[in-house]
């Protein structure tokens, strides 16, 4: 009789537990790197940290992170994606495209949550924005309507300007593709005359900047693009070692030396990627769950860097600008 009445208890215990045994593990998740692990972390990523945080989550006490890096090269990514694969992770979350892209090609079946996607749809990833369908979702990042706006402030600091560089891959995708006839339309309204060169590796750059350097550009204008950003410090020191104005779609960019930027946010779609990596751990499937589009924006301007390009920046802008570099 008393085994009995210990068994009903027990079972009642367990029946009434509102959450399943299994559901109680500290979840893991993957973190894809193409950056050295050993770099002091990124706005970005203590964004997404605070963004788990808001939510409950730990690192390292109510869940646990699995951090792999490509260490800058490009040709490692896949390597790290599969020790993320063979961990174990319940969710790899993935900081830009290129990631995701090599992710989705070493699994069909652990959810991924990219944080800046600029093309899911044309990368293959999702099969709407609405509805992404398979094993990924997250936020996208690009918004091809922001390149008007990026070469007519370019306009208003340079008022001479007549020539200028593209700097960016080879347009593929649809979004890609908007990107480029955006800034190409606004070149003809405001007469400047565009040349693109095509970029996507480190000899490209090499190609790119004797070329530009013979052409003698008035500004440099960088197209969005995943394989850009490792090379953005280089970027960077090449413009001001040749006295070129620059302007970029992400801050971090103008952080590593850049004149001026206008685009997304990149710290609040890193904080929002958290929502979505809350939801999969909740059940969600992330194929269900509809990808969003950016909804804050920032136009930061870097003085040190006008002052060493010789420029003086108009009050008017100034006052526009979200955050100033001095």
């Amino acid at each position: 009789m008393t085994t009995r009445r210990t068994f009903l208890s027990v079972a009642s215990v367990l029946l009434a537990s509102p959450v399943p045994v299994r559901a109680q593990r500290i979840p893991r998740i993957g973190y894809l790197l193409l950056a050295p692990r050993s770099d002091k972390p990124s706005l970005e990523r203590d964004e997404f940290l605070k963004g788990l945080q808001e939510l409950g989550y730990i690192e390292g006490k109510t869940i646990f992170i699995e951090y792999r890096s490509a260490d800058w090269d490009m040709e490692q990514i896949p390597r790290a994606a599969r020790e993320l694969v063979a961990s174990g992770v319940n969710l790899i979350f993935a900081p830009t495209e290129t990631e995701s892209v090599v992710i989705r090609q070493v699994t069909t079946t652990i959810p991924i949550v990219g944080a800046v996607t600029l093309d899911p749809v044309g990368a293959g990833l999702a099969s709407s924005l609405a509805r992404p369908g398979a094993n990924f979702t997250g936020l996208s990042g690009q918004a091809p309507e922001l390149a008007a706006k990026r070469l007519t402030l370019l306009k208003e600091v340079l008022p001479n300007l007549k020539r200028a560089v593209m700097l960016g891959a080879a347009p593929t995708s649809a979004t890609d593709k908007a990107e480029l006839l955006a800034n190409e339309r606004t070149a003809r309204e405001i007469g400047v005359a565009l040349q693109l060169m095509e970029v996507s590796s480190a000899d490209d750059y090499v190609k790119a900047f004797t070329s530009i350097t013979k052409l003698r550009p008035d500004a440099l204008i960088a197209i969005p693009g995943n394989r850009m950003w490792a090379f953005r410090e280089i970027i960077a020191g090449f413009a001001q070692e040749n006295r070129l104005p620059t302007v970029f779609a992400f801050a971090g960019y103008v952080d590593a030396g850049g004149l001026m930027s206008y685009g997304p946010n990149l710290p609040d779609l890193f904080r929002r990627s958290a929502g979505y990596v809350d939801r999969i751990l909740r059940g969600a499937k992330p194929g269900d769950l509809p990808i969003e589009q950016p909804t804050k924006f920032e136009f930061v301007i870097n003085l040190i860097t006008a002052r060493k390009l010789g420029l003086r920046i108009p009050q008017s802008i100034l006052l526009r600008a979200d955050r100033i570099i001095e």
